[in-house]
């Protein structure tokens, strides 16, 4: 939750004040104790912060500076809030941290889980040239953005799941136990059975008979697929395959765009260097194809060869009209300002191709499940109407 921020008359304290909220929290010099005993109370371990909280994290933090806060004072009052009650321990202790003498961003790099290591150079870069707020500000707005992307995404595949999943399970039920008991009428009355009720009938013997090993092939493939997920090769062809499906494919590979220029714009807008940047943007993408790119990329400047004309053999992953852009951006040495125009144009592209896929997808697989189930009930009850018809 955003926040604004109220002080006390001798500055001790700084009140975060949300929305609505008439009274607000105060966190004095007495605060970080305060929480730590509710800390205490919850067990030492800590718990990392979400992507969510991260957001909110960064975004309040900026806040509370912007407002003459100090950073260990604005720390102090961010452990008071609610929104961050499960991750107390982990703010706790970048207090300690600086108290003791340490950096905001050595503070959070003792912290892998929650801060990654292109958040703790963009802290680091900030507390250098004295930026730290616009810093925390531009990590809160890539988190949120990213969150947002997450959220599109997975709003527009949880109806089309959600029918797949109910209409295969109506499938297999009519397959294993609804089909053999008309077969079984079928065959006492000795009704003779059309081509398509024939195929039906062989189709769920054979299902009747094995569903309890499709079932089990299934559970052992997830299980074998959780185990083996992050390993190199298998990680590998799953990117790879990913990038490959149609329509789920140029969404894979936007989302991996974005994901690349926000990292590597941000870092150096941020006064990051190049070559650190791509390495810590190597890390950041999470996918093996694009970082293997991004490795490469690291590679060439390291040999003083320019980023655009490295990029011209990766048009599987880079689109040309991207190459070109970046290109201009580097020659003209507003190579940051560029990938920054580049994340804008890509993610007004990934959410143009989020809704079409979502206007696509969910009548498909509507009515291909009311095909597959529409073509077994014809199938069941043909025979009926053929006698219907003969007695007639």
């Amino acid at each position: 939750m955003r926040v604004t921020v109220s002080h006390s008359s001798d500055g001790r304290s700084a009140t975060i004040v949300r929305p609505g909220d008439g009274a607000g929290r105060s966190a004095r010099a007495g605060g970080a104790h305060a929480a730590s005993t509710r800390g205490a109370a919850r067990g030492t371990q800590n718990k990392h912060l979400s992507q969510a909280d991260l957001a909110t994290f960064f975004s309040n933090t900026a806040t509370l500076l912007d407002s003459g806060v100090p950073l260990i004072k604005a720390l102090e009052a961010l452990i008071t809030d609610d929104t961050f009650s499960n991750s107390a321990p982990t703010l706790e202790a970048l207090v300690r941290d600086i108290q003791s003498g340490s950096s905001f961003s050595t503070a959070l790099s003792k912290h892998p889980d929650s801060f990654s290591p292109m958040v703790v150079s963009l802290v680091r870069a900030g507390e250098t040239s004295s930026t730290l707020s616009p810093a925390l500000e531009r990590i809160a707005e890539n988190t949120e953005k990213r969150q947002e992307t997450k959220a599109q995404i997975r709003q527009a595949l949880t109806y089309p799941t959600i029918v797949a999943i109910l209409g295969s399970a109506a499938v297999g039920f009519l397959m294993v136990f609804v089909v053999p008991v008309f077969e079984e009428t079928y065959e006492k009355a000795g009704m003779p059975l059309p081509l398509i009720t024939q195929v039906l009938i062989a189709i769920s013997r054979i299902a009747a008979k094995t569903w309890w090993m499709v079932l089990g092939l299934l559970v052992a493939a997830a299980l074998l697929y959780r185990h083996f997920r992050q390993h190199q090769r298998v990680r590998a062809l799953q990117d790879r395959l990913l990038l490959r499906l149609p329509l789920l494919g140029p969404m894979v590979r936007n989302i991996m765009l974005s994901r690349f220029v926000e990292t590597f714009g941000s870092l150096l807008a941020a006064g990051v260097s190049i070559k650190e940047s791509l390495a810590l943007t190597e890390r950041a993408v999470h996918h093996s194809e694009f970082a293997g790119m991004v490795r490469e990329l690291r590679l060439a400047v390291a040999r003083g060869e320019g980023i655009g004309s490295k990029l011209g053999e990766y048009r599987s992953l880079f689109p040309p009209l991207l190459t070109r852009m970046l290109s201009l951006g580097e020659k003209s040495g507003e190579l940051g300002g560029m990938l920054m125009q580049m994340g804008r144009y890509i993610e007004k592209d990934l959410k143009q191709r989020t809704q079409r896929m979502s206007s696509l997808v969910e009548p498909l697989v509507t009515v291909a499940m009311a095909f597959v189930i529409g073509t077994i009930a014809l199938a069941i009850y043909l025979p009926i109407f053929d006698m219907f018809k003969q007695v007639e």
